[in-house]
């Protein structure tokens, strides 16, 4: 019971927290139109930076919480019905559920191809129309003008580079199509529905309170990437409030779903919750291994830093993890 009340109370603290993240960007991220300044790229290091640190959370949520609990899962379904098994059940429904995870991606970045291409080559020409007409100006001014082009390439990558999906793809300068960022919304939702259903089926307070640190802190990253797209892409305010209010109804709605299950006994409740769980440590896996660590350690500058901070993730949750299960 007092475990189904915490979860409760972060049901509801995990949706306001994302809505703050993800209208923050409404305040404090210049649009594509104005000029992009220091600011930015100390915002770009800094999120970049932690978000190694909640890589490292994530490392130690999927190998010293998901995966054990998986096993015990799928250990306890089959033995209700006492079948004996040697095969490597909860691996094989983890491996899936990362599988899953990297179709998802796959799909999103195929539907993002033939629109990104387009909207380069017109900027590309746009860009080069503009450039012939200012060679009459100093170098001075020249300078200046390419300064603050690199910085808002800067921005604009950070923008799409701390959520769950990374997008090399929006790497342009000018407008994001809305149809781009519709599509990030609908893969972040997707990986935010497992991890709210991993959070929900968990028995243990140990390692319901491991993952739902881990999960916040990336989620909360997501968010305010996902807030930083759709400001790039020029939408308007209502319309950003209204999809950052879809995207955070999908961790607590996952979560909801999550706790339903585990509230109906019986050996297929607990077949249905084994392979959710196992799906959803497949999905940590991908963003911890795919969406963070390859894509933040293989960026230039702040390397060793960037490790610290991974470990630092990981060290912490270790060890709240050895000391809730004590």
């Amino acid at each position: 019971m007092e475990l189904l009340v915490v979860k409760g109370l972060c049901l509801g603290g995990t949706f306001i927290g994302l809505f703050i993240m993800t209208i923050i960007p409404l305040k404090c991220v210049a649009r594509p139109q104005t000029d992009f300044g220091q600011r930015q790229r100390r915002t770009s290091r800094a999120l970049g930076l932690m978000s190694c640190f909640a890589g490292g959370v994530f490392l130690a949520t999927c190998f010293l919480g998901l995966l054990p609990t998986v096993r015990e899962k799928v250990e306890n379904a089959l033995t209700m019905k006492d079948i004996k098994v040697n095969y490597p059940l909860a691996e094989t429904v983890t491996i899936v559920g990362l599988l899953l995870s990297v179709f998802v991606e796959q799909v999103v970045h195929s539907c993002q191809k033939k629109p990104q291409r387009t909207g380069l080559l017109k900027m590309e020409t746009l860009g080069s129309s503009k450039q012939t007409s200012r060679l009459g100006r100093s170098s001075e001014s020249d300078s200046d003008s390419e300064s603050s082009s690199d910085a808002e390439q800067q921005s604009l990558r950070y923008s799409t580079h701390n959520g769950h999906l990374h997008h090399d793809h929006f790497e342009g300068v000018g407008e994001l199509s809305s149809f781009r960022s519709y599509v990030l919304l609908l893969a972040l939702s997707v990986h935010s529905v497992f991890e709210g259903l991993a959070m929900g089926l968990q028995e243990d307070m140990g390692v319901f309170v491991n993952l739902y640190i881990g999960v916040m802190i990336h989620e909360c990253l997501a968010a305010f990437a996902l807030g930083v797209n759709l400001v790039s892409a020029n939408m308007k305010t209502p319309t950003v409030v209204k999809l950052a209010l879809l995207f955070c109804v999908m961790v607590p709605a996952g979560m909801g779903a999550g706790m339903g299950i585990q509230t109906q006994p019986g050996f297929v409740t607990a077949v249905i919750s084994a392979i959710l769980q196992g799906l959803a440590a497949g999905t940590f896996i991908h963003v911890t291994f795919f969406e963070i660590l390859g894509r933040e350690l293989e960026k230039d500058g702040d390397r060793l830093l960037k490790v610290l901070c991974l470990t630092v993730g990981f060290s912490i949750l270790a060890t709240l993890s050895f000391v809730l299960q004590r």
